[in-house]
């Protein structure tokens, strides 16, 4: 049986086993209910010149300017991409053979990992070669060879990490100069050996590698010592780690895409398999950009897509006070204005209301969220200078928005100020 007849009676075993669960005992075991997570497609987002397509589009990076780039396997591999889904360029097109995962450092390099050329590249932003890895073409299982290299990853001193995953079921570290230090692991399903390492990041000192066919996410230091492994997640074929240390999955197999926590619990989950626009067919790699937008690879839909947060829900209502119900009865377009300006990052609010315990205490009371509210929390809020309004917000981190409390406290007063001077515009 080939590769793609294999893989794909595995996702119908997988769609089986969701559609009809195996009894135990004579009880249906039970699944406990993860939230989904609240995205939608960004229809048509990647902007191609004329005559261009994207080809079994493997990986996808973004870097500090917001611009995306695209590694497929069609006759420009490396595309580039501004914040808005504007062509910029394509990069390097004579060194590819076959595309497979792309990253971009702290530095704004762009790595590829190429399973046809065995070959990991770092390229500078302008695109010029700066360091090559592996011989090109030319597969082995010595220091200097790979045989289909999967992913690379770096740790904060600049060190080198490669899955050579195909061929060899290992990883490799090398120093930021492309020496040597150190490799790991050997084919098997033994804690620290692999079935086809395909996916690797790291988060300060924890290495995490996708040990695809094992269906597992293996979490190594970064001398490579086994710490732990988690299962029940899927089959892990892309991983990205956010700043914040937010872990995204990939599962080509069950096409969706997982929220993970730092202990490996699943947070939430986004996506259908399929082949039309906004289906994961196949998504091979993912990454955050710093809007919470996930972006992924899809390799047999053929395109790469932009998924953006749906809007965060923030309601706020006028207590009993006597000038609150007035301005709420002359113009009740004050309450839409007023959603507007409480968009918050959580990490923000949580800082915000750990300044001053005595103030956080006197002044706001912090809930849990329900079961619908994924990774958030819902603040009372009774801001010093409001006495006269109460709200209620819901804040998610998908948002990278960083204002705070206290200027959205001010933003009100100023659009009651304005309404007060009998002004009908809000400021926002």
């Amino acid at each position: 049986m080939n590769r793609h007849a294999t893989f794909e009676a595995l996702r119908f075993l997988v769609l089986l086993s969701y559609l009809f669960p195996m009894e135990t005992s004579g009880q249906t075991s039970q699944q406990p209910s993860v939230a989904k997570l609240d995205y939608e497609l960004v229809p048509d987002f990647f902007q191609l010149p004329p005559g261009e397509n994207f080809v079994e589009s493997a990986g996808i990076a973004v870097n500090s300017k917001g611009h995306i780039y695209v590694f497929h396997r069609g006759k420009h591999p490396l595309m580039e991409f501004d914040a808005t889904g504007g062509f910029v360029r394509s990069i390097a097109d004579d060194l590819f053979v076959s595309a497979h995962a792309v990253r971009v450092d702290a530095s704004d390099n762009i790595w590829t990992a190429d399973v046809g050329s065995h070959v990991v590249l770092k390229l500078s932003p302008e695109g010029r070669v700066l360091l090559a890895l592996g011989r090109m073409r030319i597969p082995g299982d010595d220091v200097a060879h790979f045989n289909q290299p999967t992913d690379v990853a770096f740790d904060r001193a600049g060190n080198i990490y490669v899955t050579d995953g195909y061929g060899n079921s290992r990883v490799l570290k090398f120093d930021k100069y492309g020496n040597f230090l150190t490799s790991w692991g050997m084919k098997g399903s033994a804690p620290g050996q692999f079935d086809l390492p395909h996916t690797i990041a790291i988060d300060g000192d924890l290495v995490y590698v996708g040990d695809r066919e094992n269906a597992r996410i293996q979490i190594f230091d970064t001398n490579g010592r086994f710490l732990k492994e988690w299962r029940d997640v899927g089959h892990p074929f892309g991983l990205f780690i956010t700043p914040d240390h937010a872990i995204y999955m990939c599962d080509a197999i069950a096409g969706r895409i997982l929220k993970l926590s730092t202990e490996g619990g699943i947070l939430g989950i986004y996506g259908e398999h399929g082949r039309g626009p906004g289906r994961l067919g196949d998504p091979h790699q993912l990454t955050v950009g710093k809007d919470g937008s996930i972006f992924t690879a899809n390799v047999v839909n053929w395109r790469p897509q932009k998924f953006r947060p749906s809007k965060a829900v923030a309601e706020f209502r006028p207590n009993d006070s006597p000038r609150a119900r007035r301005y709420e009865n002359a113009d009740p377009r004050w309450t839409n204005h007023i959603k507007e300006l409480v968009l918050f990052d959580t990490a923000a609010v949580r800082e915000y209301v750990s300044e001053d315990s005595r103030r956080t205490r006197k002044n706001h009371e912090v809930a849990e969220p329900g079961p619908d509210v994924e990774e958030s929390f819902v603040a009372f809020t009774r801001m010093p200078r409001l006495p006269r309004l109460s709200g209620r917000v819901v804040l998610s981190r998908s948002f990278a928005i960083t204002r705070r409390i206290a200027l959205a406290a001010d933003a009100f007063n100023d659009a009651l100020d304005d309404l007060d001077r009998g002004t009908k515009h809000l400021r926002t």
